[in-house]
């Protein structure tokens, strides 16, 4: 049988057991990291603020990442690789023996050993028209100690050109259900949860440098204050808030925003004309466009002071570095002008829908929770 599955996910240009992924421009290794405290955290759930109670975890595990592409050593089998984790997408993939391509010729290389008789086959694709291919199997994942056995993976024989310059071997969604998965079965951390019973249903991410992924609940050595939780939009199976807007300095420009949280992205966007009229409000603004993304550029002499941007979803304003609005900087003729990392694309999710990813994330705590279905943003240490 054979699975097809367009994700309908934005082209990336790019408690009880707990388990941290860290994040580094270092070499991989693994360790294991100190036993959580859990959340003691403010909470906004249809604009009215809840404290939640003090869960003590009791299981807490760490693993190093690393380079631009915030990828981490995960076990799969008897064999290690360097994964990505993408909160946009459900399914895992590693790339196996059985792809002999140029793409593949630089990745670690999952064995999988014999298939089931018949085996069944699988393709993943992404909006941007990228995609892999491969057998479908079973074995056990393990990221940090926190093992899902009876995986379902897809093992790739096939992965498209764009994966050529990707410093990862394969990827793990962390999507909210199996109703986003090209498998239509669970993702590893449902798998996680529904085999591990004293594993809490919340993980965090912090993506700066140095960047990681908790698993099982919150680090509070990561962030300080309290956590802005915030009621997911729908049921459906990605992260996604309501009720956001975005501000340039003390203006806000765009609000009614519905905003999914996307690890798997390394850029911010939204439909073309709101982007058009976020950018209105920084002067000089000049928009160029490459393969199907709107980017802009704008002014940055020398010594000014970048345009400030924040997002919110409620009492805070969360607000974004220079480092991380700023894609790139260009001069030309003496003249120096900055790239954008808010960029416009119809990306099938209609008016009022923006993917924040890694550029935003970068500036925030994280947190995710299967518990009760919220989403929430703390303050870095």
């Amino acid at each position: 049988m054979s699975v097809s599955w367009a994700t309908a996910k934005p082209e990336s240009l790019g408690t009880s057991g707990a388990h941290d992924v860290e994040l580094k421009d270092s070499d991989l290794d693994a360790s294991v990291g100190p036993e959580i405290e859990q959340r003691s955290t403010f909470i906004i759930q249809d604009q009215i603020p809840l404290v939640l109670p003090e869960v003590q975890s009791r299981l807490a595990g760490s693993l190093a990442l690393t380079g631009k592409d915030l990828v981490g050593t995960v076990a799969i089998g008897s064999q290690d690789f360097r994964i990505r984790f993408d909160t946009g997408s459900a399914d895992v993939w590693v790339t196996s023996t059985l792809c002999t391509s140029e793409v593949c010729k630089d990745k670690h290389k999952y064995n999988p050993g014999t298939f089931p008789e018949p085996p069944e086959t699988a393709e993943l694709k992404y909006s941007d028209g990228s995609f892999v291919s491969g057998t479908i199997k079973t074995d056990t994942v393990n990221v940090a100690g926190v093992v899902a056995t009876d995986q379902f993976l897809v093992a790739a024989s096939t992965l498209s050109d764009q994966f050529l310059t990707k410093q990862y071997d394969g990827m793990i969604g962390m999507a909210m259900s199996r109703s986003r998965s090209g498998l239509n079965k669970d993702p590893f951390f449902i798998t996680a949860i529904k085999q591990q019973k004293d594993l809490s249903q919340v993980f965090a991410f912090k993506l700066s440098d140095p960047a990681s992924l908790y698993l099982g609940g919150t680090d509070k050595s990561l962030y300080t204050g309290e956590i802005e939780f915030h009621t997911l939009a729908d049921s459906g199976p990605l992260w996604k808030l309501a009720v956001a807007s975005v501000s340039v300095g003390s203006e806000r420009v765009l609000s009614g925003l519905r905003t999914i949280i996307d690890t798997g992205s390394d850029i911010i966007l939204g439909p073309p004309s709101e982007v058009r009229e976020f950018y209105s409000k920084i002067p000089g603004n000049e928009m160029c466009e490459e393969a199907g993304i709107e980017f802009y550029f704008f002014p940055c002499p020398p010594g000014e002071t970048v345009p400030s941007v924040s997002f919110s979803w409620g009492e805070k304003s969360w607000h974004m570095s220079e480092d991380t609005f700023v894609r790139l900087k260009h001069t030309e003729d003496g003249v120096q002008s900055c790239l954008g990392n808010i960029a416009g694309r119809n990306f099938g999710y209609g008016e009022k829908v923006w993917l924040l990813g890694d550029p935003f994330l970068k500036n925030v705590y994280t947190i995710f929770s299967l518990e009760d279905d919220t989403l929430g943003f703390a303050a870095l240490k």
